[in-house]
């Protein structure tokens, strides 16, 4: 079954996630949205003067699938947050352990990139 992103949806698990899995330090204020049809990706995370934008395609095969590119997405935007080099590394697979303990994810970076 499809999954049709809403921009409401998007920031109920923005939050949710920021909470649960980052303990609330990522700046949501300081997050753009721009949901739209991504024909090459499934979403994005890139810094842009004063805020980071976060982008992600408009339809996945699930919500499960929806919220594993979303907190993919949160943790480049916390490396963009703060300063660090935005990759997936030791940091972001340390972050992704969190996020799929604490939200019962699978976050891998074959299945996401």
């Amino acid at each position: 079954m499809v999954y049709r992103v809403k921009e409401s949806d998007v920031w109920k698990e923005i939050s949710f996630i920021n909470q649960e899995a980052f303990l609330g330090v990522i700046d949501i204020d300081a997050i753009e949205l721009d949901i739209d049809f991504l024909d090459t990706e499934w979403g994005f995370c890139v810094p842009e003067e004063d805020v980071t934008v976060l982008g992600l395609t408009d339809e996945f095969d699930s919500y499960q699938m929806f919220r594993t590119v979303l907190a993919h997405e949160l943790i480049h935007a916390y490396q963009i947050q703060e300063e660090l080099p935005v990759d997936h590394d030791d940091l972001f697979l340390s972050l992704a352990d969190i996020c799929n303990k604490s939200l019962d994810l699978s976050i891998q970076i074959e299945a996401i990139h």
